[in-house]
């Protein structure tokens, strides 16, 4: 399977600063607190969600630079997406779930308004992730109450696939420059010297986001997201392995 890379503004859903408060967070968190969000009916009707069809992961990655001017790069871009698309159906299948063997890319390349509303997809969880993850961690009793949707646009893809659940990735990856790196080690002794405290600057990162949708009604019916100090599609391991067993 080939993937479809998207390229405009809307792929980069996180910036580097929430990758780190993923980080830090997951290191920090106590047991009472979990990435996960969950749609209040999802623990009794999973078994209803058997066939999921993957929607193609959404990739950015950023070589950092001192002027700030980031570089995209396609070629890791590429990599990673494939990595993600090749680890995704066993990581499924594991929580008991089956995949549909439908291929989103060739579809869009025979039909520029199935490629549109591919990017109407894009856009509606993009809303929703904003109103999901307005904060990193929440409470475990406050993440099985969320109702969150992306809207019918999702009916028309999981009907030709012929799956009663979507799953949605995104991911978002950076490394830095030596000048950023310098810079970023002038300014975390400035600020030792000032409070006492020395910060810490990785030098690379990821994050990952992931996300069940009901194909009859657009909900999200679970999802969670996770961050860690390398550059590497297992990150979404991390992610599924708190997906419910159907």
């Amino acid at each position: 399977m080939t993937n479809q890379i998207n390229h405009n503004s809307n792929s980069r859903w996180y910036s580097c600063s929430l990758v780190l408060v993923f980080m830090f967070q997951a290191g920090c968190a106590t047991t009472p607190y979990t990435s996960v969000r969950q749609h209040p009916e999802f623990q009794s009707t999973k078994a209803d969600f058997a066939k999921v069809v993957l929607f193609p992961p959404d990739v950015t990655f950023e070589h950092m630079v001192f002027n700030g001017d980031n570089q995209r790069m396609a070629g890791k871009e590429k990599s990673l997406a494939d990595s993600l698309v090749n680890m995704t159906p066993k990581a499924l299948a594991d929580r008991g779930y089956q995949i549909s063997p439908f291929t989103f890319e060739q579809a869009a390349q025979e039909d520029s308004e199935f490629a549109f509303e591919m990017e109407q997809l894009r856009d509606a969880y993009g809303r929703a992730s904003i109103e999901l993850y307005d904060k990193a961690m929440v409470k475990v009793t406050e993440s099985r109450n969320f109702k969150k949707s992306v809207g019918t646009v999702v009916n028309q893809f999981c009907e030709r696939a012929e799956a009663n659940a979507m799953l949605v990735t995104r991911f978002y990856g950076f490394d830095k420059s030596g000048g950023v790196m310098a810079k970023e080690i002038i300014s975390a002794a400035l600020f030792a010297a000032l409070t006492g405290s020395y910060p810490m600057y990785p030098a690379k990162g990821s994050a990952v986001e992931v996300a069940l949708l009901n194909c009859t009604t657009g909900d999200v019916l679970w999802s969670n997201a996770k961050a860690n100090g390398t550059v590497s599609a297992d990150v979404l391991k991390l992610a599924l392995d708190e997906l419910p067993h159907r």
